[in-house]
């Protein structure tokens, strides 16, 4: 065996089909907020240790 492929860096495989302009602008839509949350996430402070309604 060769390895790992692709998906396993990225957790994307295209199992088979060719996909539309709107399958892939709906697959852009989703990675950049993904690659959004996570940039946000970073720079967030850390959550309190005590749950917000006490």
């Amino acid at each position: 065996m060769s390895g790992p492929g692709p998906e396993a860096a990225t957790g994307f495989r295209i199992v088979r089909g060719r996909p539309t302009e709107a399958d892939l602008a709906a697959l852009t839509a989703v990675l950049l907020s993904r690659l959004a949350a996570a940039a946000h996430g970073a720079e967030t402070a850390e959550p309190p240790r005590t749950a917000g309604w006490r």
